[in-house]
């Protein structure tokens, strides 16, 4: 069983940030690859991701007009 598999619920935060297109694609591939259904894994990244790699999305937005955050789930 790999690292991956024996964890149920990840977060990388910032991990796809300084990687190119093609690379990014590549690492969303290898982690819906290597995970499980069982597992929830969260991406947090300011980068654009493959969203036909992932399973939805929760997109939060700075209001500063407002000093709130707001969010949309996909």
């Amino acid at each position: 069983m790999s690292p991956i598999e024996q964890e149920k619920t990840l977060f990388l935060d910032e991990l796809f940030s300084n990687l190119d297109d093609n690379t990014r694609r590549t690492m969303c591939l290898l982690l819906k690859e290597e995970t499980s259904k069982s597992q929830c894994i969260f991406i947090i990244s300011h980068s654009e991701l493959p969203n036909e790699l992932l399973d939805g999305r929760l997109l939060v937005e700075r209001d500063l007009d407002n000093n709130e955050s707001n969010y949309i789930i996909e």
